[in-house]
């Protein structure tokens, strides 16, 4: 029998925990890639809106010059530079608005294009010295013209508000599911982490159990055949110590009448068996014959000179 005990093999953790934490990651990931892109729509919204405001103060900057034009009965050098670098100013404006949302900027740049053509036609005839046509061009075109821009910055600014606190309220509701999620997500992965240590610690437990109870077997074992050893020694011992006494008897007995039944009884009593006989070969050789037994059949037979 082997005595040898294995040590416990090495288990692998379940990869449940480990699977979840990695989802958990590339959720976060793709979470804070979409909540950055919203947050990159609200920046180009919010530099929209400004934009939308400073365009409506240039509108009115540029309407301030007309009347200004207007009053003084002339286009002057300064009010021209000034009005041509307001018109510029729109114009830029608009045209940074229109490359990121072209289609909602649209209505401004059409209300725009019509005011802007009005107003430089009054500004030819104020040039020209013709007042009476640039104020009816003013009352015709140019008020009419004003007050649909004025509207189309208006309506455009307020779709744009709008579109900004729909932006704001989505991203501000992702980040907030976001960091619900997460946190379920980490509870979740902290229990089914916890529940695979348990699981792998019972398992170790279970090994560690087997090996105990393989110890207590092989202990178990060890000592029955030290026993067993031990009493075949111990049996050996008392075999030699009964030749041993039967070597004293010898040659302390010399009557063979009473040194023979002394043999026969003592190698019965320690040897544990039931009868024992003790035969000498007769001078010729021919017949061994009994001198000695301690069995009552041995004593028949000793009575009728058995020999063989």
């Amino acid at each position: 029998m082997s005595n040898v005990v294995q040590s416990p093999k090495n288990k692998s953790r379940p990869a449940g925990p480990l699977y979840l934490i990695l989802f958990i990651i590339l959720v976060t990931l793709a979470a804070v890639l979409v909540n950055a892109a919203l947050r990159n729509n609200l920046d180009k919204n919010e530099e929209t809106i400004h934009s939308l405001l400073h365009l409506q103060a240039q509108a009115y900057r540029l309407s301030s010059l007309e009347w200004q034009s207007i009053s003084a009965g002339d286009m002057t050098l300064e009010i021209s530079e000034e009005v041509q670098t307001t018109r510029n100013e729109m114009q830029t404006i608009l045209g940074e608005m229109e490359a990121l949302y072209p289609q909602d900027i649209q209505p401004v740049r059409e209300a725009f294009t019509t005011y802007d053509s009005a107003l430089a036609e009054e500004f030819e005839q104020i040039a020209a010295g013709n007042l009476d046509q640039a104020r009816e061009i003013d009352e015709e075109k140019v008020d009419p013209a004003f007050d649909n821009l004025a509207e189309a910055l208006i309506s455009t600014h307020a779709h744009f508000e709008a579109r900004a606190t729909q932006v704001k309220q989505t991203s501000d509701l992702g980040f907030n599911i976001l960091l619900f999620f997460i946190a379920f997500a980490m509870a979740m992965a902290f229990w089914q982490f916890q529940r695979a240590q348990s699981v792998v610690e019972r398992q170790h437990l279970g090994e560690l159990q087997a090996i105990n109870l393989e110890l207590e077997s092989n202990q178990k074992n060890l000592e029955r055949r030290v026993a067993e050893r031990t009493a075949a020694l111990e049996h050996r011992a008392e075999q030699l110590e009964t030749v041993s006494s039967v070597a004293r008897s010898v040659t302390a007995v010399q009557d063979l009448d009473q040194l023979l039944p002394s043999i026969c009884q003592t190698v019965s009593e320690r040897f544990g068996v039931y009868h024992t006989g003790i035969f000498l070969v007769d001078e010729r050789g021919e017949y061994a014959i009994l001198q000695a037994a301690n069995s009552a059949g041995g004593q028949e037979m000793l009575k009728h000179g058995h020999r063989l």
